[in-house]
Parts: structure tokens; C-alpha cells; sequence
């Protein structure tokens, strides 16, 4: 199953999340409460987190449980943002 395009999406591997995030998978949709959202999704190799902003997604929390972000360049290779009505914001594998 797809995940799919809410207005503003942090798309995350969940390879990265396996890897670094501290709890892995089941602590990742426990705290994005992915089984009962019905904004926050995954499938077999995304998460998606949506928001109505880009702004609005806690990159703090991600960074505070392991996922990498270059603040300086703004970039991550564990994640990325999507606008449904533009372009992403950086690129990853």
C-alpha cells in the first residue's frame, strides 16, 4: 500500500529508523501513533508524516532520537519534506 500526499510530508526510510532511530520501528509508530492516525502512514519502506505546514513538523524530536539533519544546509539523508503542490525540499536515496 502507498503512502500518500497530505498537503506538507516528512517522508522517512524505515531503514533509517531501524537504524538509528532509539526504539526502532515499534517506538517510531508509537510516537507518531501510525497505527491510529489517519495523517501519519507507512508502508513497506516509508513513513509519512503530514502536516498542513512544512514548519510544523518537530525535527528537534527526530534529531533527539537519532535521525540525522545538517542544520547549517538544512539537509537530511534520513528524511526529506514534500509539498504535495511543489517540489521536495532536498534529495535522498
Amino acid at each position: 500500500m502507498p503512502v500518500y500526499l497530505h498537503i506538507a510530508n516528512l517522508i522517512i526510510s524505515k531503514k533509517a529508523v531501524q537504524e538509528k532511530y532509539i526504539g526502532g520501528l515499534e517506538k517510531f509508530r508509537e510516537d507518531y501513533k501510525i497505527k491510529t492516525s489517519e495523517i501519519n502512514q507507512e508502508d513497506g519502506q516509508l513513513f509519512s508524516l503530514g502536516q498542513m505546514n512544512a514548519d510544523e513538523f518537530e525535527i528537534e524530536k527526530l534529531i533527539t532520537n537519532g535521525l540525522s539533519f545538517n542544520e547549517e544546509l538544512q539537509r537530511s539523508d534520513d528524511f526529506t519534506i514534500v509539498y504535495r503542490y511543489g517540489d521536495i525540499y532536498w534529495q535522498v536515496d
